[in-house]
């Protein structure tokens, strides 16, 4: 039988999937930020050769999507290093806004 997480444990993870990178906040049920980090695609994923996070070819621009996944599976394994468990999270938000 699964055991509930009492109301203060909980945590809430917000999401920023932007052109050039992949942000994270965790905050627990006080408000108080408890983990931070990001991808940044160009630096840290550079086996995707993109400039600015896209490719860009005329004016057809671009993103590799495996890209994207990659950089959150990425990013979910830095916040579990920084020690969010991940059992207790109670919610997850997003935010995307591609130019």
């Amino acid at each position: 039988m699964e055991e509930e997480t009492k109301e203060e444990e909980k945590c809430y993870i917000g999401l920023d999937f932007s052109t050039q990178q992949i942000k994270a906040v965790v905050i627990n049920a006080g408000l108080e930020v408890t983990a931070e980090t990001h991808v940044h695609f160009d630096s840290m994923l550079p086996e995707y050769r993109t400039y600015g996070g896209v490719h860009t070819s005329g004016k057809k621009v671009t993103a590799p999507t495996i890209m994207w996944v990659k950089a959150l599976d990425m990013l979910l394994d830095k916040l579990r290093v920084a020690g969010v468990e991940f059992s207790k999270v109670a919610g997850i938000s997003g935010a995307g806004q591609v130019l």
